[in-house]
């Protein structure tokens, strides 16, 4: 993956990532943000999910989280959830890369999907919820607290396609069925996948790919640049 950063912000990096035999045209964009501590450890997995599991024409933006202290408790910093030292939000940090892209690359605005799980959940529903240019979402293993979000309104006719655990024993299932619950309310189209396989879930690459072809389906017609 090509490392990079927005702005010339060293703390807005992230790696693209991209098949090298795409076909020329139009791409789909992914904004990957990783759960866990938000870090490197999940770039293999990305390159796999770009090789093997997405569509051909995918481009792929990793994100790094950034670290404002030694002790950082919060991940992904959101508009409500917010961390000492911060200088930006993730949905922030998520739109500058979308920005970038969209100016750098013949991206099919229609398909301009994000990625969270986890620790990086609370923040890909923000910025979907927030940012008219991201089209679709996906969320596994996500906390969800109604109060820690702004209006739901943004989501209205977008596809959010969730991947939650039955056994999942940090976060509830029952954060899974408030999240389509509040997400159908505000007019999204939502389908929740279920598993058994506990937080870290099993074949997330395939439930992945899942969810993109359906998003894909459920994607309104390409607005016009």
């Amino acid at each position: 993956g090509t490392r990079t950063h927005t702005e010339n912000d060293p703390f807005k990096r992230y790696f693209l990532i991209r098949r090298s035999d795409a076909a020329e045209g139009s791409l789909g964009l992914v904004v990957f943000v990783p759960g866990g501590q938000g870090d490197e450890s999940t770039l293999v997995f990305a390159q796999n999910l770009v090789r093997y599991f997405l569509p051909g024409n995918t481009l792929l933006a990793h994100l790094v989280a950034p670290r404002w202290a030694a002790e950082q408790r919060i991940v992904w910093p959101t508009t409500f959830v917010r961390t000492p030292g911060m200088k930006f939000t993730t949905p922030e940090f998520i739109g500058d890369v979308v920005d970038d892209l969209l100016d750098t690359y013949p991206i099919d605005r229609g398909r301009v999907f994000a990625i969270g799980g986890s620790s990086s959940g609370p923040a890909t529903i923000e910025s979907a919820v927030t940012n008219p240019a991201i089209t679709g979402l996906i969320v596994s293993a996500s906390v969800f607290r109604p109060r820690l979000f702004p209006s739901m309104a943004g989501i209205a006719g977008k596809p959010v396609f969730l991947y939650y655990s039955r056994q999942d024993h940090l976060v509830p299932y029952d954060d899974g069925l408030l999240l389509e619950a509040i997400l159908g309310h505000y007019g999204a189209a939502v389908h929740l996948r279920s598993h058994i396989y506990g937080h870290e879930g099993k074949d997330t690459a395939y439930a992945i790919r899942e969810g993109i072809d359906w998003l894909d389906m459920h994607t309104a017609s390409t607005p016009k640049p």
